[in-house]
């Protein structure tokens, strides 16, 4: 299993035509003051993860999922303390961050999704403007949402 630490970085205007706009992960991810703004894809807008994301004081702004995810698309552990999820958009589901279980082979695996300490707020989407979460464990602390 492969590792990625970004550190007190900015991801900004990208483009992928499917997956991961501004960062395509299937290795566990940890990001530490990052910033995502501007990035666009059809499904996770700034970040698509299959793996275990990790994030602290992390700004995620302003990015577009053309489907699910405008900011963040989870199909793995998600666990995000301290930062900011706003403006962002998506067509169908998750303007902030969609919650998936991973399909791949056999049974979905259900996922662990942890935020604290997080303002969600200004995004839109047809479903879950600010999250969208299905079959996941879900803990919310200190968590204000204004979508």
């Amino acid at each position: 299993e492969g590792r990625i630490h970004i550190h007190n970085s900015t991801i900004v205007g990208n483009t992928a035509g499917n997956r991961g706009g501004g960062i395509s992960s299937r290795s566990r991810l940890t990001l530490k003051e990052v910033r995502l703004r501007g990035n666009r894809a059809r499904d996770g807008g700034g970040i698509w993860s299959t793996g275990q994301l990790n994030a602290e004081s992390v700004v995620v702004y302003g990015n577009h999922g053309r489907r699910d995810g405008g900011g963040i698309f989870s199909h793995g552990l998600l666990a995000i303390r301290k930062g900011l999820i706003a403006n962002n958009r998506a067509l169908e589901h998750g303007g902030g961050i969609a919650i998936r279980p991973f399909w791949g082979m056999g049974p979905p695996h259900h996922q662990h999704t942890e935020l604290r300490d997080l303002v969600v707020k200004g995004n839109l989407a047809a479903e879950g403007g600010g999250i969208h979460a299905t079959a996941s464990a879900l803990f919310l602390s200190d968590i204000v949402l204004a979508n």
